[in-house]
């Protein structure tokens, strides 16, 4: 027996679903795909916008913290260079100081009697000598106790000079 032209009609119409629903599929699927780039790619340019302030954001804050490190280095520059400045007038005033002392004699007032006990002092010409207990007389001091006095006296204006430079430096003011 003869397939029935309905079988014909019934097979052809089948196919022609198919492929409707084949073609359907594809063309669907290529356009949500291309839909969904679509989408993909606006989220990607709104994330590089986001991006790209963010970058000039941070650039300009950089600019901003670069050039106050410089300005706070050039004052630390000018402040130093005035604590040398300020510190070698201090030396060469002191080192003036102690040329115009170096030659001085040192004196004190004594109640004891010239030569008497164990200082080797020698009273002052022409002073007289005490002739009372209570009476002083002026005695210049040995030249080695002298000199170790002077010396403590330098080692003394060094210190406070360098306890003046780090308090003046520990107490600057900051911008």
């Amino acid at each position: 027996m003869p397939p029935s032209p309905n079988f014909a009609a019934i097979c052809a119409a089948l196919c022609a679903i198919i492929v409707a629903c084949l073609v359907g599929h594809h063309v669907g699927y290529g356009r949500g795909v291309t839909f969904q780039k679509v989408e993909d790619q606006k989220q990607f340019d709104k994330l590089n916008a986001d991006l790209a302030k963010q970058k000039a954001d941070a650039g300009a804050k950089y600019k901003a913290l670069a050039e106050q490190a410089l300005a706070s280095a050039q004052a630390a520059d000018k402040f130093k260079n005035q604590l040398e400045v300020v510190r070698e007038k201090s030396r060469t005033d002191l080192d003036a100081y102690r040329r115009s002392v170096s030659g001085s004699r040192l004196f004190f007032d004594s109640t004891q009697a010239p030569g008497c006990g164990h200082s080797s002092g020698s009273p002052q010409s022409g002073a007289q000598l005490p002739t009372s207990p209570d009476a002083t007389s002026r005695v210049e001091l040995p030249p080695t106790l002298r000199e170790a006095l002077r010396e403590l006296m330098d080692i003394a204006d060094d210190v406070s000079l360098n306890y003046r430079a780090c308090y003046g430096w520990a107490h600057r003011p900051t911008d």
